[in-house]
C-alpha cells in the first residue's frame, strides 16, 4: 500500500498548497482594499517576498479581481 500512501501524501500537500495560496491571495485583496497599492508595500505588509507577491497579484489580475493602473502602476480592486 506504499503507492496509496504516496498518492495520499502528495494530494494532502497539493491541498495544503492550494489553501495557502488562497489565504495569501485573500490577504493581498484585503491590503489593496485598505489602500496599499504597490507591490513593495503589499509584500512588506504581508511578509511575502516581492516575487511571490507579484506572482499572486498577476493571478488575481488574470481573474480580473485586481487591475493595474498604467499611469500610477498601482493595483486596485477589479469589479466583482
Amino acid at each position: 500500500m506504499i503507492n496509496g500512501m504516496v498518492c495520499s501524501t502528495m494530494r494532502d500537500n497539493i491541498e495544503l498548497y492550494s489553501v495557502k495560496t488562497i489565504s495569501r491571495a485573500s490577504q493581498i485583496l484585503k491590503f489593496i482594499s485598505e489602500g496599499h497599492h504597490s507591490i513593495t508595500d503589499i509584500a512588506r505588509r504581508s511578509s511575502l517576498s516581492k516575487s511571490t507577491t507579484h506572482r499572486l497579484i498577476k493571478g488575481l489580475e488574470e481573474s480580473e479581481l485586481v487591475i493595474k493602473d498604467p499611469l500610477t502602476r498601482g493595483y486596485y480592486l477589479g469589479q466583482f
